[in-house]
């Protein structure tokens, strides 16, 4: 898993700022809402599209993609009846994933409920099928570009069309197409009867993306939710995308919110690291070195590259606690693996390991600092001879 924060979070502040405050945190993503850039996304010239990608990039921040497609703009819907409307909206999106590939990201999350409630007249069943046709009408585009829609579900404060997980399966159904898929926010998953952790489970196959706050509207662990069963769900599908903060009360302030939200999330990853004592025991240095030496012609390159990167972030005295725990479990498995393919048999049996470990590196990779990376590399030119990359 990765951390992102949604950047209207910080409200007036200048983008540079905004994004140096976030990368100091720990974030690895910015997530953009369109209209902090400008409300028309067809004013958005490729010379301001280039600029803001460049801050990011130099916040050492990735672009995840954009939410609050249709937010203060006029003419579109995506629940209309009137088809010049529809199409309308079909290019918007179009003009959306354009804008989002330039920014350098890969998700567009639909939510916009004031834009796509049902009209007077208009059936639920009615909805589902105009929402269908207009974003069929722009996955062509989206696909050209690289970029995903994820739906979104809202909850019943926001409006009256998808309002369940399973509501907007059956829309993703009707689109069919891979650059359609499913959004799930821990607020709106709040409002539903069903356990959150199952929600999570039963939608495994369609989410792409996912938001964190908690019911209150602040960020995750500033309210009544409790995020360890949910990230641990998240770790037990196996999901390795982004969890953006998404907050709607801004009055605890930005520094508190983008902060605490983070913090929160960082101590959950660390407690159920400690806690999966199964791989953490399993690791001591002594039997790291062991496992690396005695594998290292079996394993490949990459295999202990990135179990040497990280090796030396957990000895680093910058690395905090929580990622270390992150680190120790995922070294931990790699010591003493439960997967079913042999580890003898030459690199197909570190699959799982390498997966494992890629988990890690994207959790902590704030910590994996090109002085990690020159020590790791360091080490495997001396085992493996140097590479050409």
């Amino acid at each position: 898993m990765k951390f992102a924060v949604c950047n209207e979070t910080f409200q007036d502040w200048p983008f540079e700022k905004a994004f140096e405050f976030a990368h100091n945190l720990g974030y690895t993503g910015i997530e953009f809402a369109p209209f902090t850039i400008n409300p028309n996304a067809y004013e958005i010239t490729p010379a301001k599209r280039e600029e803001v990608r460049r801050q990011a990039e130099d916040a050492k921040l990735e672009v995840v993609g954009l939410h609050w497609l249709l937010a203060f703009t006029e003419g579109f819907y995506l629940t209309s009846p009137e088809a010049e409307v529809r199409k309308r909206t079909s290019d918007y999106l179009c003009e959306l994933a354009r804008l989002c590939r330039d920014l350098g990201g890969k998700f567009l999350v639909l939510g916009s409920p004031h834009q796509r409630n049902l009209l007077p007249g208009v059936s639920e069943d009615q909805a589902m099928e105009f929402a269908a046709h207009v974003i069929r009408a722009a996955v062509d585009e989206m696909h050209n570009c690289g970029v995903t829609l994820a739906v979104e579900p809202l909850g019943p404060e926001e409006g009256d069309f998808l309002l369940t997980a399973e509501k907007g399966i059956r829309l993703i159904e009707m689109v069919d197409s891979p650059n359609c898929r499913l959004h799930l926010d821990v607020k709106a998953m709040s409002s539903e009867d069903k356990p959150i952790t199952d929600i999570i489970r039963d939608s495994a196959e369609y989410m792409v993306h996912f938001h964190a706050n908690d019911a209150n509207r602040r960020g995750p662990g500033m309210g009544e939710i409790d995020f360890g069963p949910i990230f641990n769900t998240l770790q037990e599908i196996n999901y390795q995308g982004w969890v953006s903060v998404e907050v709607f009360d801004y009055e605890p302030g930005v520094e508190t919110l983008a902060t605490d939200s983070i913090r929160y999330m960082q101590s959950c990853l660390g407690r159920l690291a400690v806690t999966d004592q199964g791989n953490a025991d399993h690791y001591t240095e002594d039997k790291f070195w062991e496992k690396v030496k005695g594998v290292t012609k079996f394993a490949g390159r990459s295999v202990i590259e990135n179990a040497l990167r990280l090796y030396y972030a957990c000895q680093s005295p910058k690395t905090p606690a929580w990622a270390k725990a992150v680190i120790i479990s995922a070294l931990g498995y790699f010591i003493f693996p439960a997967d079913a393919i042999p580890d003898f048999i030459p690199v197909a049996g570190y699959t799982d390991d390498l997966g494992a470990m890629l988990a890690a590196l994207g959790t902590v990779s704030l910590y994996i600092t090109d002085e990690v990376k020159a020590l790791a590399r360091k080490k495997v030119d001396e085992w493996f001879g140097k590479s050409n990359e």
